[in-house]
């Protein structure tokens, strides 16, 4: 929770005045569009949704709310209003930085072919370079249907973690409230990546953190990222509509 209040106070002073426009929940993610055409995105986490057809109770409608009355559902404990607020957070501060690099996050890292590097959240893409890079891949999961061959439980991860040299944790982590836990076992680590589209570009909220990297993403297109968040498409989808970008801590 630490973490998600940094968040919510540098945002906060960031938000002005500003409404937004457009909130689409889709199936992998969710959207926030501000009035000043800038976006954001977070994974849309599933685990607490309300029973029945609606997810929010008497908070509708979203679109044409103040962008800070949708940040203050980063103090909420349902997860999807979480999501709502992280998306609306890196709505107004995902956007170019000085000193921010562009392209995939491997290629910004400092990976030794000594090192251990732990994944918490299974990142397939990255699978192969990773073990090419490293003596070995630990990955951790907390989605049963993902622990396959290799993918360990996420209850390993206590003893398993603080043995890496490098850490690179899904950003959906500030979704669960696990964020701050997971922190704690990368505390000798040389090298923690927080990875993924819900990932806050804030390096202020991570300055007395382990992390020494943020790897998001811009949205580029907002228009086309709506349309594809609202037919169910999720980061195989993006391409053009986003900008993956990294910024050192």
């Amino acid at each position: 929770m630490e973490i998600l209040n940094q968040i919510f106070d540098i945002a906060s002073d960031k938000a002005s005045n500003l409404k937004v426009n457009d909130v689409r929940i889709g199936l992998g993610y969710t959207a926030v569009l501000l009035e000043n055409n800038q976006a954001g995105l977070a994974y849309t986490i599933h685990q607490d949704f309300i029973e029945g057809c609606s997810v929010f109770h008497s908070a509708l409608p979203l679109a044409g709310k103040k962008a800070r009355a949708l940040l203050s559902f980063l103090k909420s404990d349902q997860s999807i209003k979480i999501t709502v607020g992280l998306a609306t957070a890196n709505a107004l501060m995902n956007h170019e930085k000085q000193g921010m690099q562009t392209g995939d996050v491997i290629q910004n890292m400092d990976i030794r072919l000594t090192d251990i590097v732990g994944m918490v959240g299974l990142f397939t893409p990255l699978i192969t370079s990773l073990k090419e890079k490293a003596a070995s891949l630990k990955i951790f999961e907390i989605n049963s249907e993902r622990q396959k061959k290799g993918v360990l439980s996420i209850l390993s991860m206590k003893d398993e973690l603080p043995k890496c040299q490098v850490a690179i944790i899904t950003s959906t982590t500030l979704l669960n409230h696990t964020l701050d836990d997971v922190l704690d076992l990368t505390k000798g680590c040389r090298e923690v990546v927080m990875l993924g589209p819900s990932t806050p570009l804030i390096p202020e909220a991570f300055k007395d953190t382990p992390v020494s990297c943020l790897s998001g993403v811009i949205v580029v297109k907002p228009k086309n990222i709506l349309r594809i968040i609202s037919e169910g498409g999720g980061m195989r989808y993006f391409r053009d509509t986003i900008k993956k970008v990294n910024i050192r801590l």
